[in-house]
């Protein structure tokens, strides 16, 4: 029934990150817009913030 433990090691956050299942950027997106909207803040695109884009092209960059 359960997972094997060679699987179970393969469950991590990155990898949740890298496979990039629907449900969690579903889940993602609504925390994000209730932080925001608990701030009455909107967010900010990343392309909108030069400093947000520089890390995320270095991240891409160090990941190949």
């Amino acid at each position: 029934m359960g997972a094997s433990e060679s699987e179970l090691k393969k469950r991590t956050i990155i990898g949740l990150y890298d496979t990039r299942p629907q449900w969690l950027w579903v889940a993602h997106a609504s925390l994000v817009h209730a932080e925001f909207g608990s701030k009455d803040v909107e967010p900010t695109p990343i392309a909108d913030n030069p400093i947000l884009s520089r890390l995320l092209a270095l991240n891409q960059q160090r990941a190949g």
